[in-house]
């Protein structure tokens, strides 16, 4: 999005340098303010990118200028025969993530992995100030994002329709060689008018900012505290605030050199850019989700079969790609299917190393059931 803005294109370069700037912005607000300043962003840039998401929601149900019956009508007989208006999908495709029996199972996953063991979310809940609060804090979050997935899938469906049906709107057809993954600053950029354009571009801007410089304090966290500390002698905690500073460095450099991977990933998947998100999520979350299954459910595990397990649920899903484990002649039926499924294998076979650790242990988590 940011490379459209800057550069009017997505190639490699405009994507590479823009994420430079964004890392270095991000960056800048972690290591000046910690988690304060990315708390106090945090709230900042939500309310500036919802609130520019709804202003384009309605603003582009008043240039369509139809009414909803013929929005919906329109919406439900797309010219490929689909109607874009489902909401649950109870088919038993494998290689689709967003079928029902996905969602109750590797999608599940997937939000126990971001809500429950993701140090991103876990630093602002440990911020909250109490359980109590950190508990009110996670369910709002859950509440709100019924609306906002609502606001963005309508804004894509409105959308849909600007671009695509002409016989509906009553536009000439445009000839622009959109993608899915460009269409949205497409609009933004061509169509709005100058002083809303600029409110949607910050908006762009701040939720790019806002999802990385939480990351970065968050690993940078886990490294002095987890890592660090416990190696060192005690020292003064300017010390470990100037470490962590450090830390932040090194993987904000990480982080940007994996966004320059992503882009060709991306690219050789040929997935749309919400499951690619989804998909690269699980690479970390199959691990965590076997260790932290057997640590809540039994009384096994060892301090190598806990490293194994993270190591096999990381294994597991690279060999689900096409490109690694097609060479390596892992079946198609695996390869192919959706990264949710994948998720669910990864899971139990992480599962299965770390649990096979024989140091038992009396449980330290209420109602865990004894090995």
């Amino acid at each position: 999005a940011v490379a459209l803005i800057v550069f009017s294109n997505t190639h490699f370069i405009s994507v590479a340098l823009s994420s430079l700037f964004i890392t270095f912005i991000a960056l800048a607000f972690t290591f000046v303010g910690g988690l304060r300043s990315v708390v106090a962003s945090d709230a900042l840039q939500f309310a500036v990118y919802v609130g520019t998401a709804i202003f384009i929601l309605i603003g582009l149900y008043q240039v369509l200028n139809l009414p909803l019956s013929d929005l919906l009508t329109a919406a439900r007989n797309a010219p490929d025969g689909q109607d874009k208006l489902v909401v649950f999908d109870f088919s038993l495709d494998l290689t689709n993530p967003f079928t029902m029996l996905s969602i109750f199972t590797g999608v599940a996953l997937l939000s126990i992995g971001s809500y429950g063991l993701d140090q991103d979310t876990t630093q602002r809940l440990l911020a909250a100030g109490s359980p109590q609060r950190a508990g009110r804090a996670i369910v709002i979050a859950t509440v709100l994002a019924i609306p906002l997935t609502f606001v963005f899938l309508s804004i894509g469906q409105l959308l849909h329709i600007f671009y695509e049906r002409p016989e509906v709107t009553g536009r000439e057809t445009v000839d622009l060689e959109l993608e899915g993954t460009t269409v949205f600053m497409r609009y933004i950029l061509d169509e709005l008018p100058s002083g809303i354009r600029g409110l949607a571009v910050t908006g762009v801007i701040a939720a790019a900012v806002s999802t990385l410089n939480s990351g970065l304090n968050s690993m940078a966290a886990v490294a002095v505290s987890d890592f660090y500390r416990p190696m060192t002698d005690e020292k003064p905690e300017r010390h470990y605030v100037m470490v962590g500073q450090f830390a932040m460095f090194g993987f904000a450099t990480v982080l940007f050199l994996m966004s320059c991977l992503c882009y060709f990933w991306q690219k050789s998947s040929d997935s749309p850019l919400l499951e690619f998100a989804l998909a690269v999520m699980t690479f970390a979350y199959a691990g965590l989700l076997g260790v932290y299954g057997t640590v809540f459910f039994t009384n096994r595990g060892s301090t190598g079969s806990v490293v194994g397990g993270l190591i096999a649920g990381f294994v597991v899903m690279c060999l689900g790609e096409r490109s690694i484990g097609g060479g390596l002649g892992i079946p198609e039926s695996y390869t192919s299917l959706a990264f949710s499924w994948k998720l669910c294998v990864a899971t139990l076979v992480s599962f299965a190393v770390t649990v096979s650790g024989n140091t038992r242990r009396p449980s330290s988590v209420p109602g865990a059931v004894p090995g």
